[in-house]
């Protein structure tokens, strides 16, 4: 029987679908790049391997003296990514007390309850 459909190759299919497999996650990486953006700047820290981030610098021991020399190199306050996840070193007690005690509210996860606040209920369920 004469077939008009054309006959493509194991080996082509093949191609085929390593191309099409290969261009979806390039256009993940791309839309993820694309859509994430930061609105303020990380602060200062080494380069970091693509996948792996910092991990292979972080010493398994002293990693107290690591911090210290990074925070001589960048600064009071060092950025570091460590299989995507970001942590954020604090090298002084004047960084420390600016960043946790005195401005605390931006980075708590906890909810504020103004309306608790906008009835003086405040110190009833919350002890200061």
């Amino acid at each position: 029987m004469l077939s008009l459909r054309p006959s493509l190759s194991s080996r082509s299919l093949d191609f085929l679908v390593g191309l099409f497999a290969a261009s979806i996650v390039i256009l993940a990486i791309l839309k993820d790049k694309l859509t994430k953006k930061r609105l303020l700047p990380l602060p200062p820290g080494p380069p970091a391997d693509p996948i792996l981030g910092h991990l292979r610098l972080i010493p398994s021991g002293g990693q107290d003296i690591f911090f210290y020399r990074l925070g001589k190199i960048y600064g009071d306050v060092v950025h570091l990514r460590v299989l995507g996840r970001s942590l954020i070193i604090l090298n002084s007690v004047q960084a420390a007390v600016e960043l946790l005690e005195k401005r605390s509210a931006n980075y708590s996860d906890r909810p504020k309850f103004t309306i608790y606040e906008m009835c003086r209920l405040h110190s009833t369920f919350i002890s200061g």
